[in-house]
């Protein structure tokens, strides 16, 4: 869930409403929402979002509210969240903020070589993936652990469970070229499923 932060730069607590509009950057007003009235003591503060309850949300399109509803995500694309605060008792705005955020859903990322589930008999051996597609508009980090697959473990219990043999945890290419000799060797392959 995301978090909104409130400065009141006032010494006094505010009692207000928030509305929040979210605009597709192509096709304008996505939906618009009120809140109920909450306070805001004097400095940050970063309310639960009960205290905002109950919203009442009014969407442009009701095949995007259906969309919304069924997958509980928006769908990919540019939006503008903007917030707009107001004064319970006398109507007038308190303050105003809009940010820009790029939602997208890209695929997991996929091995290439070896296939899925091969043992690897190499002692330096070369693994590659397909990145995800659509290709996000940030950069991506790829987290990499290999671990060994005991004989009757699957592969969520190995990965949980077992020290890895290697790891790295800001990777960004889509190849790795194992340098280093990994504690299998052609005699004892590394059983399991390969993931990158």
């Amino acid at each position: 869930m995301e978090i909104i932060s409130f400065n009141n730069t006032s010494a006094n607590t505010l009692h207000v409403a928030m509305m929040v509009t979210v605009e597709e950057d192509m096709d304008g007003l996505v939906f618009s929402g009120m809140s109920s009235v909450f306070s805001l003591a004097p400095g940050m503060s970063v309310p639960d979002y009960t205290a905002f309850e109950p919203v009442e949300v009014e969407y442009a399109d009701p095949m995007l509210e259906d969309y919304v509803i069924q997958t509980n995500h928006l769908p990919g694309g540019v939006y503008v969240v903007c917030v707009t605060l107001f004064d319970a008792g006398m109507g007038n705005e308190v303050g105003y903020n809009c940010i820009s955020h790029t939602v997208f859903h890209p695929s997991a990322p996929m091995l290439v070589f070896p296939a899925d589930g091969d043992m690897v008999f190499e002692p330096a051996p070369v693994f590659s993936w397909l990145p995800p597609s659509p290709m996000p508009p940030v950069e991506l980090f790829y987290s990499v652990r290999m671990v060994e697959v005991l004989e009757g473990q699957i592969f969520y219990e190995a990965m949980q469970s077992n020290p890895a043999w290697f790891e790295d945890q800001a990777m960004t290419g889509t190849i790795l070229i194992l340098q280093e000799l990994l504690p299998w060797s052609p005699e004892r392959p590394m059983p399991g499923r390969c993931r990158p």
